[in-house]
């Protein structure tokens, strides 16, 4: 039973950061699909609108606070 919790417990922090980073892979494609379906670009700087809307549940702040907490299991 300890060996599972233990092993659960190393995991999580690897699982939380491998489902962030892919949750921010899809919010830049659909940021790149939003700037090529616009064809606006000023010379050397695309115009890109940052929306709540991208995020979980519509909360960017929960994104940093799973970052927080695998990176806080991490040290340990």
């Amino acid at each position: 039973m300890m060996d599972r919790i233990l092993y659960v417990g190393t995991a999580l922090p690897v699982i939380i950061i491998l489902a962030v980073e892919t949750k921010l892979q899809a919010i830049r494609t659909k940021m790149v699909l939003g700037i090529t379906d616009k064809h606006i670009v000023v010379q050397g700087m695309p115009l890109v609108k940052v929306s709540d809307e991208h995020f979980w549940f519509g909360r960017p702040q929960l994104i940093l606070h799973l970052f927080h907490f695998a990176l806080f299991q991490n040290a340990f």
